[in-house]
């Protein structure tokens, strides 16, 4: 909880914060300059421990989801043994002050389905929101350097936020399908796959 001084992140020491949401807060304050890179196996810690404590992002994920071949890399460790099996990358998006606030990926994951093709995706902190197009853009930039190329993408229609960066990078809508996803309680909606362009 926001408030814990102790639990599953381990103890939260007086000396660097008085709780774990002061240290959420400062670990994630919005602001500072990134830069996109390679992701590795220390950033894990950061991505799959801070990212899922942080009360900002517990609060955006109603509206942040992987949906369809994505689904089948819920973390960043996941997705970081398809990298180490050879099989595309991962990039973090990280603040000038060393703090992990976002990853990306390109991968074959595999499926029958994607044929030829490899599959982007990504998860940003809300507080880093404005840089999605950067990470996004490193990515796959990252990608044609590694001749990783006929990227798609599948993205829930309600996913706004997420929907707009792809598009903003030059991913087009290529099929959609009709009232595919649902959350318990609401309408669902569509989930379109778009392709990188270019």
């Amino acid at each position: 909880p926001p408030t814990a001084r102790s639990g599953a992140m381990g103890l939260v020491k007086p000396s660097v914060a008085p709780s774990f949401a002061a240290l959420d807060e400062r670990y994630f304050a919005p602001g500072l300059p990134v830069t996109v890179r390679p992701g590795h196996i220390g950033d894990r810690h950061d991505i799959d421990r801070m990212l899922d404590f942080s009360a900002p992002w517990i609060e955006a994920r109603s509206r942040w989801h992987l949906v369809g071949q994505s689904s089948h890399v819920p973390t960043f460790i996941s997705a970081l043994h398809y990298v180490e099996d050879g099989r595309g990358l991962i990039c973090v998006l990280q603040t000038s002050s060393g703090s992990i606030v976002g990853y990306a990926f390109v991968l074959n994951l595999g499926s029958r389905y994607e044929t030829g093709l490899l599959t982007f995706d990504m998860v940003l902190h809300p507080h880093y929101l404005d840089h999605g197009v950067t990470l996004a853009r490193g990515t796959l930039e990252l990608a044609e350097e590694a001749r990783l190329d006929t990227v798609h993408a599948l993205v829930a229609a309600c996913d706004q936020e997420k929907l707009q960066i792809v598009q903003l990078v030059g991913f087009a809508e290529q099929y959609r399908f009709a009232r595919s996803f649902g959350l318990p309680g609401e309408d669902p909606c569509d989930v379109l796959l778009l392709r990188a362009e270019g």
